[in-house]
């Protein structure tokens, strides 16, 4: 397993890049909350997960490690695998994921890409305890992320849309 690359970002494309560690060209799938950060011929160090199947091995690289975690954490759910996993981190931020799963709010979830209403009640029903006991937010600020979460998932998702036509 590759824990982290640390190099220069010598390519940016629309979900990945290349990173340049020691001469060796990695292409590392990205987030677009890490692609934000990156900058072509700056060093950038991502933390990564080294997907192998039977016909591809695919790193996909974080710029935090709660993104990281999150991701992890993603695909150990049924149906969850890395391209999707990819896309609710691109569609949602961490925060506001974590709280639309533990308040149940499973409409909100299936506006990310990939995510159905099959998909979004799986990852409540397998994420919700997990994540209860990792994320402490008080009950105050439950109930004003909840109200904040859905335009905080509508308009990145609908920005990116308009982007990448």
């Amino acid at each position: 397993m590759i824990g982290y690359v640390r190099g220069i970002v010598t390519h940016l494309f629309k979900e990945s890049c290349y990173v340049d560690v020691h001469g060796v060209g990695y292409r590392v799938y990205v987030p677009t909350t890490t692609r934000q950060q990156l900058i072509e011929g700056h060093e950038a160090t991502l933390f990564t997960y080294l997907n192998v199947r039977e016909d591809a091995m695919q790193l996909y690289g974080f710029w935090t490690e709660e993104e990281y975690e999150l991701f992890i954490l993603l695909i150990s759910v049924s149906g969850i695998g890395p391209k999707v996993g990819l896309g609710i981190l691109s569609g949602m931020t961490p925060e506001a994921f974590k709280l639309a799963v533990i308040n149940g709010q499973v409409q909100q979830l299936t506006k990310l890409p990939g995510i159905g209403k099959k998909s979004a009640e799986r990852l409540v029903l397998e994420l919700k305890d997990k994540l209860a006991k990792m994320t402490h937010i008080s009950a105050d600020h439950q109930q004003l992320y909840s109200q904040l979460a859905l335009p905080l998932v509508v308009l990145p998702v609908r920005l990116l849309k308009l982007l990448y036509r």
